[in-house]
């Protein structure tokens, strides 16, 4: 019964990956350049900020940011506890077939078709990347590396 589970669960991930992950896609992607702007202007006129001059903005920039880093953080979260768990069950049964002295476990169809086919969880969008924690070291490392690119030319435009 519990094989047909995680069964189930597969077709949801690749139907999740197959219908959202488009959807996903545009909305980090329109994060991640929001961010990496809401970074350079918060850089560039660092001095308005600190005065005062341009709090409210300031603030807002600050909100925003916040707020898709945990948007993007959740997701990545949940989509990285619920691998966790199809990989906990899967070492769960293979322990229970290894100490399966009748052989009856593995005789189940279900049973072994799943040891056969081998099939991961995995939560991507669109091929392009795996939703799971790594993501949100990727995309810093990522906004810092364009931010510094962004700073440099603007320096060298002055």
């Amino acid at each position: 019964m519990s094989v047909r589970v995680y069964d189930l669960l597969i077709y949801g991930v690749e139907q999740l990956n197959s219908f959202y992950g488009v959807t996903i896609l545009c909305s980090i992607g329109s994060q991640f350049v929001s961010g990496i702007s809401r970074l350079f202007y918060f850089t560039i006129d660092a001095n308005d900020f600190i005065l005062g001059e341009s709090i409210t903005i300031g603030t807002t920039f600050l909100a925003a940011s916040a707020f898709s880093s945990a948007y993007i953080y959740s997701l990545a979260k949940t989509c990285d506890l619920v691998v966790k768990k199809a990989e906990q069950f899967s070492k769960l049964l293979a322990t229970r077939a290894l100490n399966d002295k009748t052989g009856q476990f593995l005789a189940n169809p279900h049973v072994a078709m799943h040891f056969a086919s081998r099939k991961k969880v995995e939560f991507n969008v669109c091929g392009c990347f795996n939703l799971d924690l790594r993501l949100g070291c990727s995309m810093l490392a990522a906004c810092v590396t364009y931010l510094v690119i962004l700073v440099q030319i603007n320096d060298q435009k002055k």
